[in-house]
């Protein structure tokens, strides 16, 4: 809630980049963008709130790819037997913006990765023959809109749904983050 109050204020008080045209970033261009997130739906059974970290190379003038790392560090999951788990996950992205406007511009991703769960089986469940940890395959698909504020500072709001196995749930992943360009490669 703090998250979304602080980049409403940044939307409003910041002036738009001199030039308009454009992805947020220019094509070569690498960014860094550390974002809070919250992980809802799917197979958890509670809400968590996280943070990821991401590093960007601008393709072209629509394409960007992203590597990036989030976790989930205490939520609830499962359906018929419920354990507090610990899920991190990593990803490579292509992102596809759809406007030429650095405003606003609306993207959609895609991504694969790998994902980590962990689950605290409780003491009077041990006995079950439960695998404690899990690292699998994922896929992740979404979308999001990124505002520029500078030539080099952006900030983004995105949704993506996770889609994992066995201890690596099935998610939505809500995410705002504030992304800065850290120049040529």
């Amino acid at each position: 809630m703090i998250t979304a109050a602080v980049c409403g204020i940044a939307l409003l008080g910041v002036r738009p980049a001199s030039a308009q045209n454009g992805p947020p970033y220019a094509p070569g261009r690498w960014t860094v963008t550390p974002s809070a997130i919250i992980g809802t739906g799917g197979d958890l059974d509670s809400t968590g709130a996280g943070f990821g970290l991401a590093a960007g190379y601008a393709l072209g003038p629509r394409w960007a790819w992203e590597a990036a790392f989030n976790t989930l560090p205490s939520v609830d999951q499962g359906a018929l037997l419920t354990v507090n788990s610990n899920i991190w996950n990593v990803t490579g992205n292509m992102l596809y913006y759809f406007t030429g406007d650095r405003r606003f511009s609306p993207y959609v991703a895609g991504g694969l990765g790998f994902g980590h769960g962990s689950a605290d089986i409780p003491a009077n469940l041990q006995g079950l023959s439960l695998n404690d940890s899990s690292t699998n395959f994922i896929v992740d698909l979404g979308g999001g809109i990124s505002k520029t504020l500078t030539d080099r500072i952006n900030v983004r709001g995105d949704l993506r749904y996770f889609i994992g196995s066995d201890l690596v749930p099935d998610y939505w992943r809500i995410g705002f983050g504030v992304g800065f360009d850290v120049g040529r490669h």
